[in-house]
């Protein structure tokens, strides 16, 4: 099971106007669903589940007078609905609709079975040099767990390390001016790594100025935050001259009872590989249509272990590259827990599988 890292660097400045949510509650009468949001003043985003079929959606809009107008999404990325709801009072009302109905929406803001986040933004465009007029933008983006009364504090600090890791702090306390703090001393450090590759480089960038522009994002945020399971997601975007930019996403599921990391290694049986593989294989094939898959390289694919836990399966990811050419994207795969546990070990974390 193939393993990767992503290395990117990050300078920013502070900037706190991002909210997370989750909700849950019903579309129409009947349709039970759950919905975590990344709220930003310029975009909102977002994951939704539905509890009947657990088919996962994607959500991205944005706000305009209080009203939140959002597209859904399926994996394939194809338009399903669209959102105009508003929040108040941890209430979040208002209408779903698509080509064939209108529905009334009542969502409540709930994390009985799940961790409370604070959201940390910084994000900063500077000259890291007068000499070519060069702008740089970085931007970083890491919601981290605050407490919870139903919650331990240890096992929700155990989280929070894990999750600030990916940028080099260690927590030392979950207070919120603390984990500010730390994130001011890797942007001064940073800062001074890349002024440095600057004046090392300078001979470089007075041939190529385009060379030395560089664009770094990072944003992070819950995908799944209940039912005592969180899964994270983090996404970067880097263009460091050339070509395009290069872009990922990775997931980290925790189980939140314990703070410790589930892995493939936690979920499946030892001899699952085999059998994974080939439903992984197949579902790539059905996504494209195709029996030979000219798009993607059959020997390259893998179980990766960049998967997502949502209500109704797992949700396996392939970053650019991994399994195709750049113009593949970033294939994901959704597997359903009825294709799935009859090679989940015993005691598995997703209680909710039986």
């Amino acid at each position: 099971m193939k393993k990767y890292n992503f290395w990117v660097l990050f300078i920013a400045t502070q900037c706190l106007y991002a909210q997370y949510f989750h909700f849950e509650g019903s579309i129409g009468l009947n349709l039970k669903i759950s919905m975590d949001i990344l709220k930003k003043p310029d975009e909102i985003r977002g994951t939704l589940f539905h509890y009947n079929t657990g088919q996962p959606f994607n959500l991205l809009g944005m706000e305009e007078n209080g009203l939140w107008k959002l597209k859904e999404l399926d994996l394939f990325n194809n338009q399903t609905g669209v959102w105009e709801v508003r929040f108040s009072n941890n209430q979040l009302t208002g209408t779903w609709s698509n080509q064939n109905q209108k529905l009334n929406v009542q969502l409540k803001e709930s994390y009985e079975t799940g961790l409370i986040f604070k959201n940390v933004e910084l994000k900063h465009e500077y000259q890291a040099t007068k000499d070519y007029g060069l702008k740089n933008y970085l931007s970083l983006h890491l919601p981290f767990p605050n407490l919870n009364p139903q919650k331990n504090r240890t096992i929700t600090k155990t989280i929070c390390d894990s999750i600030l890791a990916d940028i080099n702090i260690k927590t030392k306390s979950l207070d919120e001016n603390t984990i500010q703090t730390e994130f001011q001393k890797e942007f001064d450090r940073l800062k001074k790594d890349y002024q440095g590759f600057i004046s090392n480089e300078k001979a470089s960038c007075d041939i190529a100025p385009f060379t030395c522009i560089w664009e770094n994002i990072q944003l992070g945020y819950p995908v799944f935050n209940q039912n005592n399971i969180l899964a994270y997601r983090n996404s970067m975007y880097a263009y460091n001259g050339g070509v395009h930019g290069t872009y990922g996403t990775w997931h980290t599921n925790y189980n939140t009872n314990d703070g410790k990391m589930i892995t493939l290694e936690s979920l499946f049986k030892n001899d699952a590989e085999p059998k994974l593989l080939n439903i992984l294989k197949n579902k790539l094939k059905q996504k494209y249509q195709t029996q030979d898959l000219d798009a993607v390289n059959l020997d390259e694919i893998f179980v990766p272990d960049n998967f997502q836990i949502s209500y109704g399966g797992i949700i396996f990811h392939y970053n650019p590259y991994e399994i195709g050419p750049y113009s593949l994207g970033a294939p994901e795969v959704f597997v359903p827990y009825s294709e799935l546990k009859p090679y989940f070990v015993a005691n598995h974390p997703i209680t909710w599988v039986k």
